[in-house]
């Protein structure tokens, strides 16, 4: 099955213009960035509409993370710099069940490097990148790498 591009989303939802899609795509030419996060930092969309567009696009439900209350000793499971250069922090833990929120879901990647890191089976919601950047920087102190 093939999934609906973030541009047609938000197109439909009424929140792009076919103009402003080209300027973005234009910059993601240059910058080689994911389209949602040019769009949030063009001032286009804003990140919670990223969030949101992406859970529905991947089907994972969202996680507010200045709301959500995560075990330190669960967001301290993968290491700092990993969470930072990915944008991924694990947030509950259930048995072998590993809950991580992401900024991209899609990013097959990190969840398969989650997963081998902590020999847990992972999950995903979908959270702000900023809200993950402060969360990591609250619970990950500086020695733990």
């Amino acid at each position: 099955m093939v999934r609906k591009r973030i541009g047609d989303y938000l197109i439909e939802k009424g929140l792009l213009t076919q103009e402003k899609l080209k300027l973005a795509l234009k910059e993601q030419k240059k910058t080689h960035e994911r389209l949602g996060r040019i769009l949030v930092k063009m001032n286009i969309i804003s990140a919670s509409t990223l969030r949101d567009i992406l859970s529905l696009q991947s089907g994972c439900p969202t996680v507010n993370l200045s709301k959500a209350l995560i075990p330190p000793e669960v967001a301290r499971l993968l290491p700092k710099d990993f969470c930072l250069n990915n944008k991924v922090m694990a947030i509950q833990k259930s048995g072998k069940k590993l809950t991580l929120a992401m900024a991209d879901p899609f990013d097959i990647v990190t969840l398969d490097m989650a997963a081998q890191m902590t020999g847990m089976q992972v999950e995903v919601k979908v959270a702000k990148e900023s809200e993950i950047t402060e969360a990591i920087e609250a619970f990950c102190s500086e020695e733990i790498k």
